[in-house]
């Protein structure tokens, strides 16, 4: 049985997950109840003074002397195993007294990879299609008083250049009204728009991408109706003649700064350009929350700005998209209060049964979409992550009791041996929405054992240990019959389900790897399997075999054999560098994201990847924030920053370079940034760190070989199998693969491993 003593809290992905697999890719800490990690202070409360304030996204943080500090009550401190540090330097207190970020500006050399130009319009920036008879064309595009000249039965396609989003506004001329049809597409093959399918499942987008007006006066015409993702506009003219001098676009979306805290650059060109493709899709995606779902007019969330999962449909908070994105602005803009607005967004419209919703309902109704027992098993996962990254311990005690409502409803859902069973229909629709997988499915099951596993942490950092011990204890149940459900040794792969011996899915596969119900030895067979029976040139696909459909059904192919959902690629993606599989990873990363990227419209990245490598239908969400897992994958196991302990109280550098050359970028935390720049050859690897103040980072490094030398800021700590003693290392080991230090301290360190000259060659 595990135990509140064994319970290991590790790097993200594996974070938080027990990792059964070793070979040094991931540190586990104990959590033991006396534990330097886990220590509560019951001094007297007293109101601080003398205190400085900090504005932190929307929250005014106070940031306590250290004398104060030592007597505010439930003081959390995080201190190193095995040894106690006596200063109190590095309390954070009742989950709120969170250190400044420091603003830095990211290299100018970004500014390529960055595609929107700011400002409050965008502007379109070519012709992408002339029908016949325009005259001056080119004249659209500048407000200089030269007109395009539309005669009737003429049309005219603009290109934007990048997909943005807002209230598009037509600079017209006109001797009499007109009747103008206007279309807007993010893709050029898809310009005259189709219904939506999906308004039928949330209700969220009815409106037709191309709207029909009639134009009465010259000026500025602004179609009234939101558009919130587009790159091209087509202007048709019905009847009558119309000039036009200009077409913009009124932002609303959420301007990210391209001079953003985290930034990732490297040698690879491809991958600078996939970060910045995630990065951008997600701030088409940030909008404000009164302006989603139907016609982009509904109050959807509570805060000011909301996540929602793509910027011209559905324009909804929904909990599985929250996954991806919410974690990429973790490593981005650091706009934690965005995260959390969309997360309580969600949680303020919990069922009385403890189901959370799948979507945001606020002023949608009752119920907006199925009950999606997976999504509600996202959002504890998903408040998890914030909290692991943000360290915003009072949120956790806000939502606790909801989580335990939550997870004691998952509970009713599961079989005698614990396992989850996944409800028919409304209940049985998961992201995966045009296959209905019903009963016991591995992927449910996996991403059920691991939000048991956060939410027992959860209740141990709350301090409530019987609880913590309950989400365990069916936690060993899940473990203790996730193999018998659903290994297929013929196969050598996870079934989909118990009952069907034809498909193995790659989100259950995937999520038995990071989960950690998978074992090394079956982890690897998955991986083969993989590669054997899912890759394609854009990614891997859902299943080994298609599933088939009794009648046909709209998007009955959805997400079947030969699509590529970039949702789950993600971590599948996850899933080969936790096994030290980086290779494998990049290789996936470039085939999935950079077939995206390549693609019109560029710059954003799909909601799926169709069966030709390409966007298959006009509906499709071209800016999906569920699709943009490649940005935070590059930051933290690339450029391999990721978080350990809540707050990053403690963090690992880990970076696998794979063939990249170099790397450099920041990843904000609540400490402070996090800047690594590193370098990489066949007999030298040099890294470069500038970390936040109080205890210093774990360093997990690539190895050169066993003659080695290594320095810390032109000191050597280790000469051919020699460790020479540093007060500024904690601790070092060397594997096969890895050297693995520990600072002591914060603070700008150049480390070098390179092989000794004697056995260069």
């Amino acid at each position: 049985m595990t135990s509140i003593s064994s319970l290991r809290c590790l790097s993200k992905y594996p974070a938080r997950y027990p990792n059964p697999i070793g070979g040094g890719q991931a540190t586990a800490i104990e959590l033991g109840l006396t534990s330097e990690i886990f220590i509560l202070f019951n001094y007297p409360c007293q109101s601080p003074i003398g205190q400085k304030r900090y504005l932190f996204g929307q929250a005014i943080l106070k940031i306590v002397p250290l004398k104060v500090a030592q007597k505010v009550n439930l003081c959390y401190r995080f201190g190193r195993r095995k040894r106690m540090r006596k200063d109190i330097g590095r309390i954070i207190c009742l989950g709120l007294m969170i250190l400044p970020v420091a603003l830095m500006s990211a290299p100018e050399e970004l500014s390529q990879y960055w595609q929107d130009a700011g400002g409050e319009y965008a502007f379109a920036k070519a012709v992408n299609f002339t029908g016949k008879n325009v005259q001056s064309a080119e004249s659209a595009l500048l407000e200089d008083e030269q007109f395009a000249k539309l005669p009737d039965g003429s049309e005219l396609t603009l290109d934007f250049g990048v997909v943005t989003g807002g209230f598009f506004e037509f600079k017209v001329n006109l001797a009499k009204p007109a009747k103008i049809r206007i279309s807007y597409s993010e893709a050029s093959a898809f310009a005259r728009g189709q219904k939506d399918w999906l308004s039928s499942l949330s209700r969220s987008y009815r409106e037709l991408l191309q709207r029909t007006y009639e134009v009465k006066q010259s000026g500025w015409f602004q179609d009234p109706v939101q558009m919130g993702g587009a790159r091209y506009v087509k202007i048709e003219v019905l009847s009558g003649q119309i000039e036009i001098d200009a077409v913009r676009c009124k932002k609303t979306f959420f301007q990210c700064d391209p001079n953003t805290q985290g930034w990732f650059l490297s040698s690879d060109e491809q991958l600078n350009k996939i970060w910045y493709a995630g990065y951008y899709t997600v701030c088409l995606d940030t909008i404000p929350s009164e302006q989603g779902g139907k016609n982009s007019k509904t109050k959807i969330g509570e805060g000011h700005w909301v996540i929602v999962d793509g910027a011209k449909r559905d324009r909804l908070v929904w909990s599985g998209d929250l996954a991806i994105a919410n974690r990429v602005v973790y490593v981005s803009n650091a706009r934690y209060d965005f995260a959390k607005d969309s997360l309580m967004s969600l949680a303020k419209w919990q069922f009385d049964n403890g189901l959370y919703p799948a979507v945001s309902r606020a002023e949608l109704g009752e119920k907006v979409a199925g009950d999606f027992l997976e999504y509600s098993i996202w959002q504890v996962i998903n408040i998890y992550d914030y909290y692991l990254y943000s360290g915003d311990r009072e949120f956790i005690k806000e939502l606790y009791p909801s989580i335990i409502k939550a997870m004691n409803y998952h509970d009713l859902k599961t079989d005698n041996n614990g396992i989850i069973e996944q409800p028919f229909l409304r209940g049985g629709m998961n992201y995966s929405y045009s296959i209905i997988r019903s009963g016991p499915l591995a992927y449910t099951n996996a991403l059920y054992y691991i939000a048991l596993m956060d939410s027992a942490k959860i209740a141990l950092d709350l301090g409530d240990i019987g609880q913590a011990q309950v989400f365990l204890t069916r936690a060993d149940r899940i473990k203790n019959y996730f193999n018998q459900y659903f290994w297929d040794k013929k196969n050598s792969a996870y079934l989909d389900r118990k009952r069907d011996l034809s498909h193995h899915p790659l989100d259950g596969n995937s999520f038995a790897i990071l989960s950690g119900l998978a074992d090394r030895a079956k982890a690897e067979q998955v991986l083969d399997f993989f590669n054997q029976a899912l890759k394609l040139k854009w990614g891997d696909q859902q299943f080994d075999k298609p599933y088939h459909f009794p009648r046909k059904i709209p998007l009955a192919d959805g997400h079947n054999a030969k699509y590529v959902m970039p949702f789950i690629n993600a971590f599948d993606a996850l899933a080969r560098y936790n096994l030290g599989r980086d290779d494998e990873a990049l290789d996936l990363i470039k085939r999935c994201w950079g077939n995206m990227i390549d693609q019109d419209p560029n710059f954003t990245v799909w909601e799926w990847i169709g069966p030709k490598g390409t966007p298959d239908r006009p509906t499709t969400s071209l800016a999906h924030a569920w699709s943009a897992g490649a940005t935070f994958i590059l930051s933290e196991w690339v450029l391999g920053v990721r978080p350990i302990q809540p707050g990053f109280s403690q963090y690992v550098i880990e970076p696998h370079p794979s063939g990249i050359n170099w790397a450099k970028g920041a990843v904000p935390s609540p400490r402070g940034l996090i800047e690594v720049s590193w370098k990489d050859s066949a007999d030298r690897f040099e890294i470069a760190v500038n970390t936040p103040s109080g205890d210093g980072p774990s360093l997990k490094l690539p190895t050169k070989g066993e003659q080695i030398k290594i320095s810390l800021n032109d000191n050597l700590v280790y000469d051919n199998q020699t460790k020479i003693p540093n007060p500024t290392v904690m601790s070092l080991s060397i594997s096969a693969k890895v050297v693995e230090i520990e600072l002591k301290d914060g603070g700008n360190y150049q480390i070098i491993i390179e092989k000794n000259s004697e056995v260069r060659q």
